[in-house]
C-alpha cells in the first residue's frame, strides 16, 4: 500500500488530513495503520541493527501486512540476502 496522498474515492489532495476535505470519506483507520507500520518497520531495522534477524523478519513482516512500507519490505530483501 502506498501512503495515502489522494482520496481513492474522489481523488482529492489529503495532506495529513484523516477526512477527505471534498467527500468527507474518512481515513482514521487507514492513517492509523500506515503509522502502526512504520512504527513496526523501525522495530524491525532496530532488531536487525541488534543481529536478531528473526524478530527482525517478524516486525517486518507484521508492518507489510499493516500497509507494506518501503521500510519494512527493504528489511525483508536485506534479510533474505543474508547468507544462512
Amino acid at each position: 500500500m502506498q501512503a495515502l496522498d489522494r482520496c481513492p474515492a474522489c481523488r482529492a489532495r489529503l495532506g495529513d488530513a484523516s477526512a477527505c476535505p471534498r467527500c468527507g470519506s474518512d481515513f482514521s483507520m487507514a492513517r492509523l495503520a500506515e503509522r502502526q507500520s512504520l512504527a513496526l518497520a523501525r522495530v524491525a531495522v532496530r532488531e536487525l541493527i541488534l543481529g536478531q534477524t528473526r524478530q527482525a523478519a517478524v516486525a517486518a513482516q507484521a508492518a507489510c501486512s499493516l500497509a507494506s512500507p518501503l521500510l519494512a519490505r527493504a528489511v525483508l530483501r536485506m534479510i533474505r540476502q543474508r547468507p544462512s
